[in-house]
C-alpha cells in the first residue's frame, strides 16, 4: 500500500510538472506593470480615428509592442503601414499588429490572457483598468472587436458568420491581434508609463481643403470637428 501511494504521488507530481511546462499554461502569464497604481486613472479614451499620414511608430506604440513580445516569448509584431487612403491608426503610428494566431492553441491562450488582463476591473473598481492606463481605443482578435466606446465585444465585419473560412483569417484578425491607441497612449503619456493622468489629446485636425492633418506637433485638447 505504501509503495502504491508513493507511486501515485510521484505520478501526480510529474503530471503537475507537465501541466506547468505546457505551452498553454506557460502562455497564461500577463504583462508586468512598471509601477504600483493609485485609484487615479484615465477616463475611457474617446475614439479618435487616424487623419494624419505619419506611419512612424510612436514611443508608446513601441513600448507596448515590446512589452508584448517580452512577455510572450516567440511572438512578433508589426506597426508600419503606408497611407493608402483608408482609415487606420497604423497610418499615424498608433497601432500594433501582434502576431498571435487564434488557430494555434498556445498563441490563442496568449491573446486571451492579454485581453483578459487588459479589460479586467482593478482593485479600485476601475473597469477596463489596464486598457485605460495604456490608452487603448479598441482591439480586434479572432473575428471579434472590443471598443472602449461601449466596453463590449461584437462580431467584426461578418467574420463569425460570413467569413469563417481560412482564406479570410488575416482580414478577420485570426492571424494576429490589432491594437489601436489614443494619442496619449501612442506617445506614452499615460499613467501606465509615467504614473500621471493626462488630459485627452485629440491629435492634429485636418485643415479645410486638405486630405490629411499635419503631423503631430503639439497637444490638442479640443476634439476635431
Amino acid at each position: 500500500m505504501h509503495r502504491l501511494l508513493a507511486l501515485l504521488s510521484a505520478i501526480a507530481v510529474l503530471a503537475g510538472v507537465l501541466v506547468v511546462a505546457s505551452p498553454v499554461a506557460a502562455s497564461a502569464t500577463v504583462p508586468r506593470a512598471p509601477r504600483a497604481f493609485s485609484g487615479a486613472i484615465e477616463d475611457p479614451t474617446a475614439y479618435v480615428p487616424q487623419d494624419s499620414c505619419d506611419s512612424r511608430p510612436k514611443k508608446g506604440t513601441i513600448l507596448l509592442a515590446n512589452m508584448l513580445t517580452r512577455t510572450y516569448k516567440g511572438t512578433t509584431y508589426g506597426t508600419y503601414r503606408p497611407c493608402d487612403g483608408s482609415v487606420s491608426e497604423h497610418h499615424d503610428g498608433r497601432a500594433i499588429d501582434w502576431m498571435v494566431s487564434s488557430r494555434n492553441r498556445a498563441q490563442h491562450a496568449m491573446g486571451h490572457a492579454f485581453w483578459v488582463w487588459l479589460l479586467s476591473t482593478d482593485r479600485y473598481g476601475n473597469k477596463f483598468a489596464m486598457a485605460r492606463r495604456l490608452g487603448v481605443m479598441y482591439i480586434i482578435f479572432n473575428s471579434r472587436m472590443w471598443g472602449m466606446w461601449d466596453g463590449k465585444w461584437s462580431e467584426y465585419d461578418g467574420c463569425q458568420t460570413k467569413y469563417k473560412a481560412r482564406q479570410y483569417d488575416n482580414m478577420c484578425h485570426r492571424t494576429h491581434m490589432h491594437i489601436s491607441l489614443s494619442w496619449n497612449g501612442a506617445r506614452a503619456l499615460t499613467s501606465f508609463w509615467t504614473g500621471n493622468v493626462y488630459r485627452t489629446d485629440y491629435g492634429p485636425c485636418v485643415p479645410k481643403r486638405h486630405k490629411y492633418a499635419p503631423r503631430w506637433s503639439h497637444r490638442n485638447f479640443t476634439p476635431c470637428g
